[in-house]
């Protein structure tokens, strides 16, 4: 892909550092602990707002975080406002938002 980049931070609602959770399931890492698997290590990684990473017209933003969609989303607050049209791509589970 030519319209990809890959940053070395983890999306959030601030601007820092945050312990991240990591599993023995690639798709079970989070900030917080997953209910359905225990963590084996934590690892501290760098957050950034999408509000101070994203520039000019914005389409679509996916959103798959372990129960972090709604720090991610606080932080994108203004690229939201600022692209009315944009397209949320959310996957959730309720146990993890719990």
């Amino acid at each position: 892909c030519t319209n990809v980049e890959v940053l070395p931070f983890a999306a959030s609602n601030a601007n820092g550092a945050r312990t991240f959770n990591v599993t023995a399931s690639s798709d079970s890492n989070s900030f917080f602990d997953h209910p359905n698997i225990g963590s084996e290590r934590s690892v501290e990684v760098q957050t950034r707002r999408l509000d101070d990473i994203l520039d000019g017209p914005i389409d679509l933003i996916k959103i798959d975080v372990e129960g972090a969609e709604p720090l991610v989303l606080d932080g994108a607050r203004e690229t939201i406002a600022a692209n009315p049209a944009v397209a949320l791509l959310v996957e959730w589970m309720p146990r993890c938002l719990a």
